[in-house]
């Protein structure tokens, strides 16, 4: 349950990375948002236990996403593949959101959990398109110790190259 807990939170802020990359603005830079992501439903994925480890495939989860920059709507899913007893993950991602007539991001993150049970969330675009075309994300989230995956978890992420509208 913790494991799965730890996998969730990922999740999570993978979504929060994901509307970051949708919050663009009207013109091309950098750009600075946060927010806040709630886990809203889950897919189970393939699970198996591999030399000793719990192994799950294909997990899909749903977050919704607020945040401080309007353009940002929608859900982000994302897919992880994680073993329990390594307190890793890793996967993709994506977000459509209806920003200037809609668009969708693309991308991967990893999850590394620290002894103290912190979280540390990385996540990278590898494609946006419709009217996020040429977006790049920066997302790390910390999640604090015994946070559950039903929480808001707070995220902070840069937008660069930012379309002109």
């Amino acid at each position: 349950m913790k494991n799965k807990m730890m996998l969730w939170i990922t999740l999570l802020l993978i979504s929060i990375m994901l509307a970051s990359c949708s919050l663009v603005g009207s013109k091309a830079g950098s750009i600075k948002c946060t927010g806040t992501s709630k886990n809203v439903g889950e897919t189970p994925g393939k699970s198996e236990v591999v030399n000793g480890a719990s192994r799950t495939e294909g997990l899909i989860i749903e977050f919704e996403l607020v945040s401080d920059c309007p353009e940002l709507t929608g859900v982000m899913k994302a897919t992880a593949n994680y073993f329990y007893d390594a307190q890793l993950a890793w996967g993709t991602f994506y977000i459509e959101t209806a920003y200037q007539g809609g668009g969708r991001i693309e991308g991967t993150t990893d999850y590394t959990r620290s002894s103290d049970g912190t979280a540390v969330m990385s996540c990278t675009s590898v494609d946006s398109i419709g009217s996020l075309r040429g977006l790049k994300l920066d997302l790390t989230a910390n999640v604090p110790a015994g946070a559950g995956y039903l929480s808001e978890v707070p995220f902070e992420a840069t937008i660069q190259n930012a379309p002109q509208e």
